[in-house]
């Protein structure tokens, strides 16, 4: 089926459809003549004939926006005909609603409609679209938000009647009305006897104070409500706005038995209150679904992870980039992309990817020029968007899979410089970050500053008072170039990682031989301390602690894995990060990640190597080992399978004949959803070797690529 404005094909014999043109921005009853006029004045005239007429808005009114005080009704006509309000496109006419308590458009019982083309915007309340019993409406290509409801159900579209629904955004939109019976649906509320099919439509950071913060199914009165959701984004929704603890489904509510059905289709990140909540529902579930997405398994509507297609329990990053927004990637509505290697790619079902007439969907949300099937033959993507060929993906999140730049710095006895890579090829020499200095450099990447570049902090090895520069990743330039830990001169170890949240990457600095276990952080937005804990329960402990930065728990926040240094057991500890701010709660056990007789510690990293949405453990041995290297699976780690269930890879990294340990980092080399892994020489060498995580298994582990980054320099390399 090609999208062809507008989507609901009136039924009726047409008699002489006239067609009105909006021609000014006022929104003044009797201001027109003829087919020309305000848009209250064509849709009343299209009111009162009985042959389905046309409204389409003068190329003069693009980039303005027509505020309206009152609803605009489509009513009923004689034939059955069906008005139709045709825009320019979403991001070209706005229809404003601040002016107005009721809603932007009302479709009367029998009346039967087809608005595109719009951005229907700010009802103070009544929602943005009120469909009665009885009546028809068709959207398409609107972009429907921020608006709200406070005597009823429904912040952005209040459904009575039957809607369809095809290429919208429905963002930001709030249902809040005083009687929590009357709060439900923020994006789209769907009522008893009711039905909605809707394709190829994102929803997202609408709110509800009682439940749906997404859609709601309400089949209160047992009168059939039935909603389809096909093809759809739904993600980062609320209910319980109001917090007083009476609501569920953040995503989707489906009440009372009544019929929702879910196909190809990202349902995730939604919560109730505070709390994973995709979706919810008193006596029904989803029905019928196949090949859907749905983030939190305590949650799924009672689909089942590996049943009819459908993904449960996937983190929202491994799908699309929630934390980028809506943007834009052509068409007339914004859309959240694809990240690499997301688990949405060809995930769908060709069959169910169908209109509500059957027919098969042609295009994406986006409307003409994207096919809804990429490329032509294939199978198609779940959710609203369908990656096209030759696109740019988003990249996966640097708390999953790191970024794809590295830096590395000698190991004692080297020049006090380092060097910066993408995958096997040298990009930047920093030069002599620290001059004179032949203690090593250690190294870290993350966008410290916030301007989507990735950055470079170095600290200093032992041999002098710990010190640390941090590199803007454009110019170079030092943002921060200091003493640190208080004169220590043992030397420090550095990672990076928004801790926070607060979309820049911190620093995560622990000390190295003669200090204790601490860990400290500090902000990436003016390097002040924001943590500062004991990494490691033995404060007595001066053998030093190593760090990792990641997302272990899926959670969209960073956590922290904790190593001790030389001299002691290779104990691992890990911190949820949404606590280590305040007062860090461990997320597993500590264990030991390599024979616990073992006194040099281990070297540590946290990137998602199996593709699941949660970042997995990569410890490398401490000096005076073998390189070995094993990759613990999150999953099993946070169940408590700190042992042989829980490795994903266990090899020994660079030349195995090396006794000098081995350095490790997470980096995304190849771009495909997944961690791989970097490592660095203990000593012997200046060699680092790369591991592509596609390719690491418990018997296996081939070499992507080696280089030597300093020639001649055999003191080791660390990585970061």
């Amino acid at each position: 089926m090609t999208r062809a404005r507008p989507r609901l094909t009136a039924l009726e014999d047409r008699l002489t459809p006239a067609a009105y043109v909006v021609d000014r921005p006022g929104d003044v009853l009797n201001d027109g003549t003829g087919l020309t006029g305000s848009i209250r004045y064509c849709l009343t005239q299209a009111n009162a004939t009985p042959d389905g007429d046309t409204i389409t808005f003068a190329a003069a009114l693009n980039g303005q926006a027509i505020q309206v005080t009152a609803g605009l009704p489509i009513e009923a006509e004689a034939t059955a005909g069906t008005i139709t309000v045709t825009g320019p496109g979403a991001k070209l006419l706005k229809i404003d609603g601040a002016g107005s308590a009721t809603s932007i458009f009302t479709v009367d019982a029998g009346g039967r409609g087809a608005v595109s083309g719009l951005t229907l915007a700010n009802a103070a309340d009544g929602g943005a679209v009120f469909v009665s019993a009885g009546a028809v409406l068709g959207l398409s290509e609107l972009v429907i938000t921020g608006n709200k409801n406070l005597g009823a159900s429904g912040g952005g579209v209040n459904n009575l009647g039957a809607l369809t629904v095809d290429g919208c955004v429905l963002v930001n939109n709030t249902a809040a009305a005083a009687d929590p019976t009357k709060s439900s649906g923020g994006g789209l509320y769907n009522a008893a006897a009711a039905t909605a099919y809707v394709t190829n439509s994102t929803i997202t950071n609408n709110k509800a104070n009682t439940s749906g913060g997404g859609v709601m199914n309400d089949n209160a009165t047992a009168g059939n409500a039935t909603v389809a959701l096909v093809n759809c984004t739904v993600v980062a929704n609320t209910a319980d706005a109001d917090g007083d603890g009476n609501g569920d489904g953040g995503g989707v509510y489906v009440a009372f038995g009544g019929a929702t059905r879910a196909a190809n289709t990202i349902v995730a990140a939604n919560t109730t209150g505070q709390f994973p909540s995709d979706v919810g529902a008193v006596g029904g579930t989803l029905t019928g679904s196949a090949n859907n997405i749905v983030s939190d398994p305590n949650s799924a509507g009672g689909l089942t992870n590996g049943a009819d297609g459908n993904q449960v329990g996937v983190g929202v990053d491994r799908v699309i980039d929630l934390p980028g927004g809506l943007v834009d990637l052509g068409g007339q509505t914004p859309a959240f992309n694809l990240v690499a290697g997301s688990n949405a790619l060809n995930a769908g079902s060709n069959a169910l990817a169908v209109d509500a007439q059957n027919a098969a969907l042609t295009e994406d949300q986006r409307g003409a020029g994207f096919p809804r099937v990429a490329p032509a033959g294939g199978v198609v993507d779940v959710g609203a968007v369908e990656f096209q060929a030759g696109a740019a993906p988003a990249p996966a999140p640097a708390g999953l899979v790191g970024l794809d730049l590295y830096a590395v710095g000698p190991g004692a006895g080297g020049a006090g410089t380092a060097k910066l890579y993408t995958g096997a090829a040298a990009v930047a020499s920093l030069g002599d970050v620290f001059p004179g200095f032949t203690g090593g450099v250690r190294t870290a990447v993350g966008d410290f500053n916030g301007d989507k570049t990735p950055d470079v902090a170095v600290v200093t090895g032992p041999g002098a008072a710990a010190r640390m520069k941090v590199l803007d990743g454009k110019t170079l330039t030092a943002l921060f170039d200091g003493a640190v830990f208080d004169g220590f001169t043992g030397g420090l170890f550095v990672a990076a990682g928004d801790v926070t949240g607060d979309g820049k990457d911190d620093l995560v600095l622990t000390p190295d031989e003669g200090g204790g276990p601490r860990v400290v952080v500090l902000s990436g937005a003016g390097f002040g301390q924001v943590a500062s804990f004991f990494g490691i329960t033995d404060p007595n402990f001066r053998g030093g602690a190593r760090a990792g930065v990641g997302d272990l728990n899926g959670d969209g926040r960073v956590d922290v894995v904790v190593s001790a240094g030389f001299m002691g057991g290779p104990r691992v500890a890990g911190f949820d990060g949404t606590t280590v701010t305040t007062s860090p709660k461990k997320l597993f056990n500590d264990f030991f990640a390599f024979e616990p007789t073992l006194r040099n510690g281990c070297y540590v990293a946290v990137g998602d190597v199996n593709g699941d949405g949660k970042a997995d453990l990569i410890a490398g041995a401490g000096p005076g080992g073998g390189p070995r290297v094993v990759v613990y699976g999150a999953t099993g780690l946070l169940a408590g399978q700190a042992d042989g269930s829980a490795v994903l890879a266990n090899f020994f990294g660079g030349d195995a004949a090396n006794r000098d340990g081995i350095r490790v980092a997470v980096k995304s080399l190849d771009a495909d959803g997944r961690a791989d892994v970097v490592v660095g020489a203990g000593g012997g060498s200046s060699k680092v070797t790369a591991y592509l995580g596609k390719n690491l298994t418990p018997a296996a582990a081939p070499v992507a690529f080696d280089l030597t980054a300093f020639p001649g320099f055999n003191g080791g390399v660390f990585v970061g």
